[in-house]
């Protein structure tokens, strides 16, 4: 399913003139394995208010509650983990252990506001739009 799933991608990229250049751009694909990572499905992520609480105005979401995130990066970074939570106890660790890396070295903190969203930047590139 997932190969067919890429084929597809691939072909729209390939006859679509404006997504053409990001063809050239693409790396090769993460596949998600159950070792490794947790599927939650749609009705789970409802019923344990990831990104959304039951009252849509004032959310109280786990995300908002986690959302601490200086950058748009961090926060799309932050949400792919709460997607795709980890399941091998040893990623688990290691990511622990660099996020805890990130808390001890309170510098990055203040140098995070003059970093660009890298992955907009690059697609403004790609599509030849930056000023």
């Amino acid at each position: 399913v997932g190969v067919l799933a890429l084929g597809n991608l691939l072909n729209y990229f390939a006859i679509t003139d404006y997504n053409s250049k990001l063809l050239k751009k693409l790396s090769k694909p993460e596949i998600y394995s159950v070792e490794k990572h947790l599927i939650i499905p749609l009705n789970g992520m409802m019923s344990l208010e990831l990104f959304e609480g039951t009252n849509k105005v004032d959310s109280n979401s786990l995300i908002n509650s986690l959302d601490k995130c200086k950058t748009a990066m961090g926060r799309r970074k932050l949400k792919q983990w709460l997607l795709t939570p980890l399941a091998d106890e040893e990623l688990i660790n290691k990511r622990h252990d660099k996020v805890e890396q990130f808390i001890k070295e309170k510098n990055f903190l203040t140098e995070l506001k003059d970093v660009y969203d890298i992955a907009r930047i690059s697609r403004k590139m790609i599509f030849s739009s930056v000023m």
